[in-house]
């Protein structure tokens, strides 16, 4: 009985680490696409400038 209950909680552990690293990569994914779309966009009007 406490086995399973100690397999349960580490299943739990397991799938929420998992969602949370996916959570985690997916906003730094979104991040760096927003980084790299300012950074060409500025780029783009300095060039428009000079």
């Amino acid at each position: 009985m406490l086995i399973k209950q100690l397999i349960n909680i580490i299943t739990k552990i397991k799938n929420n680490i998992v969602y949370m690293i996916v959570f985690y990569s997916s906003i730094m994914i979104a991040l760096i696409f927003i980084f790299i779309y300012l950074t060409v966009t500025k780029v783009n009007f300095i060039y428009n400038e000079f």
